[in-house]
């Protein structure tokens, strides 16, 4: 017969947030069967730390008691085509720009007798 079982993650300095426990609570499998299953389920939120937990399991004879590190995956920066587009040169737009007043002021001379 199974010992009713509470699962819970806890360390003194506070598990971190990024890692959960399923199940909860439940019935722990007897001894000499293939034992119950607990997942725990690591999301890091953050790139370079390294994120500690302490996961109890607990009956009313047993106690066992784990530390958990995760990490996060390594980095790697994608490779591919830019999406943004290139900005132009100051060279090439400072040609480009038409100073308005002086082309007005032509076209005035060109006009008047």
């Amino acid at each position: 017969e199974g010992a009713e079982a509470v699962v819970s993650t806890q360390s003194t300095g506070g598990s971190d947030p990024d890692f959960r426990v399923f199940p909860e609570a439940g019935q722990l499998l007897p001894l000499g069967t293939e034992g119950t299953l607990l997942c725990v389920a690591y999301k890091p939120t953050l790139y370079g730390k390294t994120h500690n937990a302490k996961l109890i399991v607990q009956t009313a004879d047993n106690e066992w008691s784990y530390v958990i590190q995760g990490q996060s995956p390594s980095f790697s920066v994608p490779v591919g085509v830019a999406t943004t587009p290139l900005r132009q040169s100051t060279t090439a737009s400072a040609s480009a720009k038409k100073n308005f007043i002086r082309q007005n002021m032509k076209k005035i001379a060109q006009k008047t007798p």
